[in-house]
């Protein structure tokens, strides 16, 4: 999460953006909290965060990401003596919003002892897979609980059992279930009906189990109240941090995150929106579960019907409850 004191947003370019620039030259603004960062535009009106280094072989060059640069290079800023500096630029005009997000976090990191290598190696990454893929009206109130249920279901029910179970969320690929091994399939729904655990099915084949294996279905009931603690952002923030030691699972994890259409550019708002967990359980999808089948259908789908999506009441099917506490689920091996 971003320090407030750290945040860079459109009004700490203002000033810069409002004064004429040489060729060649840039309008800085040394920020006095982040370690000696300066914020730069230059006669492009591309803008800039310097991040002091102590010498250039410190410093790298990236080029790769689209929309940003990074180089190392010897600058005077303020009159001051020429010293080395990593320059992180924003090429891409529609990428300022995605651009503040980034450097706010570079500061935060900054802040929180990070020298200006350590901070910008180890944010691009991130961004080179946020940064063209981010949805430009975000995750709609839907989604985002429907996101939250299966980072809840990941993080509260698998991770505990190994970390490597990341690997098997792979709703945001476009599977036919959330959560998937060898045998074993987990559908994870979200729901914040009033009247129970109701659940809306997408595609008339959703809740097939896998071939030679079982399916599963987790409910999860959650209220919004501003009260709560848990929002779309802090389950992103608790999985990264149980990954931050491996670097392949958390890139892996930021990779489902994009494809699941999440995008730390929208952070603000899904960090708005609170989840009390009311209560979850998870189902036995076999015997007389509620469900659709192309076998539903004498003659098969209709010609013509190309999506069929249908609701799911789940409160007289207790009998198929496997359980309702995480510590009690038999998690497949990771």
């Amino acid at each position: 999460m971003t320090s407030e004191a750290a945040s860079v947003t459109a009004a700490s370019w203002q000033e810069l953006e409002s004064k004429s620039v040489a060729y060649g030259s840039l309008n800085a603004r040394r920020l006095t909290d982040a370690a000696g960062a300066v914020l730069a535009v230059d006669h492009q009106a591309r803008r800039h965060v310097l991040l002091p280094i102590n010498h250039l072989e410190e410093g790298f060059n990236d080029t790769r990401s689209r929309g940003l640069v990074v180089l190392s290079r010897m600058l005077e800023v303020e009159n001051e003596p020429s010293r080395p500096f990593l320059d992180l630029c924003c090429t891409d005009p529609a990428g300022r919003d995605a651009f503040n997000v980034v450097a706010s976090e570079l500061l935060d990191k900054l802040r929180h002892g990070a020298s200006g290598a350590e901070a910008i190696a180890s944010s691009l990454a991130k961004w080179r897979r946020f940064w063209s893929t981010a949805p430009i009206e975000g995750l709609t109130p839907e989604e985002i609980r429907g996101l939250f249920g299966e980072l809840w279901f990941l993080l509260i029910w698998l991770l505990p059992h190994g970390l490597g179970h990341c690997r098997h969320w792979m709703g945001p690929q476009g599977a036919r279930s959330d959560f998937q091994w060898e045998g074993l399939s987990i559908e994870a729904k979200a729901t914040n009906s009033i009247r129970g655990h109701i659940h809306r099915i997408n595609g008339v084949d959703q809740l097939d189990p896998p071939d030679n294996g079982r399916l599963l279905l987790y409910s999860l009931r959650v209220r919004e109240e501003p009260a709560s603690s848990n929002s779309l952002v802090t389950m992103v923030d608790r999985i990264s941090e149980r990954l931050v030691a491996s670097a392949e699972l958390l890139g892996l994890f930021e990779d489902r995150l994009t494809q699941a259409g999440y995008s730390p550019l929208h952070a603000d708002r899904y960090r708005e929106i609170h989840f009390r967990v009311v209560d979850e359980r998870l189902y036995r999808v076999e015997d007389d579960f509620p469900r659709l089948s192309d076998t539903a259908f004498a003659r098969g789908v209709p010609p013509g019907i190309e999506r069929i999506e249908y609701e799911v009441n789940l409160e007289a099917f207790q009998h198929l409850v496997v359980t309702t506490k995480p510590d009690e689920f038999q998690s497949p091996s990771s």
